[in-house]
Parts: C-alpha cells; sequence; structure tokens
C-alpha cells in the first residue's frame, strides 16, 4: 500500500487558512509509546497534537466553553483536511472533545484547545513505527505548513 516518493501537498482552501490565522494553529508531535516485559519500551506511533486559541471571544473563556467550541469546531476542519485520503496500512484516529484548557509556556500559557490525532498501525498495533507511520505524519506536518499553522507555537 506504501507509495513510492513524497506526495504533492494540494492547496489548502482560502477558510481553512484564515482559521488557522485566526486561531493561531500550532501542533507538536509525541511518540505513542507501548512496554513489552521482554523488549523494553517502543514507539508504536504518533501523537499529533493540534493547538489552537480563541479569537476575539465574546466572554472570557473557560473550559468547555462556546467559544472552546468555535476553536475545537476550526482545529476538527483542519485536522479532516490534513488526514490521508487513501487507506494505507496505518490509521488516524481524532480523540474527542474532552472540554479542557492547555496552557504551555511553549506558547506564552496562552488559552489551547487541543484536538489530537493519533497515527498507528491499522493492524499490529505493537507494532514498531515503520515507513508507512512516518510518512503520514510527514505529509499531514507538509499540510499543516499548507494552510498556515506552525510547529509549536505561533
Amino acid at each position: 500500500m506504501e507509495g513510492r516518493g513524497r506526495s504533492a501537498v494540494r492547496a489548502p482552501p482560502a477558510a481553512l487558512q484564515q482559521l488557522a490565522k485566526q486561531h493561531q494553529v500550532c501542533w507538536e508531535v509525541w511518540p505513542l509509546r507501548h512496554v513489552d516485559p521482554s523488549s523494553g519500551m517502543r514507539a508504536v506511533g504518533y501523537q499529533l497534537e493540534l493547538l489552537g486559541t480563541h479569537h476575539e471571544p465574546a466572554h472570557t473563556p473557560g473550559p468547555g466553553c462556546d467559544e472552546c467550541v468555535h476553536v475545537y469546531d476550526a482545529l476538527r476542519q483542519i485536522a479532516e483536511w490534513i488526514l490521508p485520503k487513501q487507506e494505507r496500512d496505518s490509521v488516524y484516529r481524532v480523540a474527542v472533545f474532552d472540554h479542557a484548557m492547555r496552557f504551555s509556556p511553549r506558547r506564552g500559557f496562552r488559552k489551547d484547545v487541543e484536538l489530537v490525532v493519533s497515527i498507528q498501525h491499522r493492524i499490529g498495533l505493537t507494532d514498531p513505527v515503520d515507513a508507512c507511520e512516518i510518512r503520514c505524519l510527514r505529509e499531514m506536518e507538509d499540510s499543516l505548513h499548507a494552510v498556515g499553522a506552525r510547529k509549536q507555537h505561533w
């Protein structure tokens, strides 16, 4: 199922670029790990976190408020656009909205809403990261660049 070479990033819709700019969308990547009693800890996939902040809120945002829902909806639209469309050996899961706010020194402790995408093997969830997961993550990051999101901080 793996194709050869890197595919070109398609042009993002202007509306998504506007959402990325308004909500100052950033992303971070973390390894998903599995602990095997015989071989120890190993990376088995990735967790791609999309983070956005409130754009001109009508009231002071609080965890799970209507303003947070607007940010999450924007992140969801971006996430749906960056996910690979063809079936591959890996699978992508978008976590449900947890109604929490995140505060990171990396982004000046701004009030962030988070959307998490997991990238894992379709079969063999405890197998080590392979070329498919790496390729999918790179394509998603390329698409995030194209939409105007920034890695780690705005």
